[in-house]
């Protein structure tokens, strides 16, 4: 269930950042907190969970990396490890990890 949570939420925070409702995002992130002390959360899930609250935070966050981090926290479905639907290659941690530079 959690996890089903967090990946709602980071499919929520795309339609949000897309739509520009940056203030529905940062209060989005806040109630993710509650996450990083479930146990059994797969680390790929809070890893992007802890990229997304960062990037938030710096006010960094956009909807492509929000689409980015739902396939980093499992909620890209096919079948071939590392692609997307489309068949490229996912992001690496580093390619959606904030930085002061994007």
């Amino acid at each position: 269930m959690p996890a089903d949570y967090a990946l709602v939420s980071l499919e929520r925070a795309v339609l949000d950042l897309a739509a520009g409702r940056r203030a529905e995002v940062r209060v989005l992130a806040e109630e993710l907190s509650w996450l990083f002390a479930h146990q059994g959360l797969a680390p790929e899930a809070l890893a992007a969970l802890a990229v997304f609250r960062a990037a938030v935070a710096q006010e960094r966050a956009t909807a492509d990396l929000a689409r980015r981090l739902v396939r980093r926290a499992g909620g890209d479905k096919t079948k071939a490890k590392g692609t997307s639907p489309g068949g490229t290659e996912r992001a690496s941690h580093s390619e959606v990890e904030p930085t002061a530079d994007q």
